[in-house]
């Protein structure tokens, strides 16, 4: 069996008031996975997280958009990644 992003919830964009800094939620449930690692913008890692979970990250505003990627860790089989790109409204 391989493992496999089964669902993964992310806004398509997010209200900015100024250049601050939202929060939005990312959720997702990984199949055969003991957890993901996130990262944002980039290959670095901005967490570690259980397999099924929904968690708050920051987005800054002062830039048109960020992408998120998440990848299983701990599974049997290669490693399933989803990324999103989310854009400022």
């Amino acid at each position: 069996t391989v493992t496999g992003v089964q669902t993964c919830a992310l806004p398509i964009s997010v209200a900015c008031a100024g250049t601050g800094v939202a929060y939005i939620t990312l959720s997702w449930r990984v199949d055969r996975a003991t957890g993901v690692s996130l990262a944002i913008d980039g290959p670095g890692k901005y967490g570690d997280y259980p397999a099924s979970f929904s968690v708050d990250v920051p987005f800054a505003c002062s830039v048109a958009q960020h992408t998120y990627t998440i990848t299983s860790t701990g599974g049997s089989g290669p490693a399933a990644t989803q990324t999103r790109t989310i854009l400022r409204a």
